[in-house]
C-alpha cells in the first residue's frame, strides 16, 4: 500500500486520455465557433453593403423617375406647342395657296418650317422612348438587388 501512496502517477491512465480528448474537442468546437462567427460577420457586412446599394438604387430610381416625369411634362408641352404651331402653319399655307400670289414663296418656307417642327417632334418622341427604356433598366436593376438580398437572407441561416 505504501507504493500506492507514494506513486505520483495516477493508476488509471484512461481519465487523463479522456480529459485530453475533451480538451481537444473543446478546442475544435471553439475554432469552429470562431470560423462561423467570422462567416456570419462577413455575411452581415455584405447584407449591410447590399442594403446600402439597394437604398442608393431606390434613390436613383426615384430621382430618375422625377426627372423623367419632368421631361415627360416638358415633351408634352412642347408637343402641344408644336402641334398648335403646325396647325397654324397649315392654316396659313392653305390661305397662301388659295390666294395664288406672291405669297407662294412664303408657302414653301412655311412647309419647310412644318417639316422642321415635325422632325423636332419626332426627336422629342425618341427622347421619351429612351427615358422609358432607362426606367425599365433601373427597375430591372432594383429587382436584381432585391433578389440578391433575398438570396443572402437564405444563405445566412445556413452558415450560422
Amino acid at each position: 500500500m505504501s507504493t500506492l501512496q507514494t506513486d505520483p502517477q495516477p493508476q488509471n491512465p484512461e481519465p487523463s486520455a479522456a480529459y485530453e480528448h475533451a480538451l481537444t474537442k473543446i478546442a475544435q468546437l471553439e475554432e469552429e465557433l470562431l470560423q462561423k462567427e467570422t462567416v456570419l460577420s462577413i455575411n452581415i457586412h455584405e447584407q449591410v453593403v447590399l442594403r446600402e446599394r439597394l437604398r442608393a438604387c431606390i434613390q436613383t430610381i426615384q430621382e430618375t423617375t422625377t426627372q423623367l416625369v419632368n421631361v415627360e411634362h416638358n415633351i408634352k408641352d412642347e408637343y402641344r406647342h408644336f402641334h398648335h404651331q403646325i396647325e397654324e402653319l397649315r392654316h396659313e399655307i392653305r390661305q397662301l395657296e388659295s390666294s395664288n400670289d406672291v405669297w407662294s414663296n412664303r408657302s414653301i418656307k412655311l412647309e419647310f418650317e412644318i417639316l422642321t417642327a415635325q422632325e423636332t417632334l419626332k426627336s422629342c418622341k425618341a427622347d421619351l422612348e429612351r427615358a422609358t427604356q432607362r426606367i425599365a433598366q433601373l427597375e430591372a436593376e432594383l429587382q436584381a438587388a432585391h433578389s440578391e438580398n433575398a438570396q443572402l437572407r437564405q444563405i445566412i441561416p445556413k452558415n450560422g
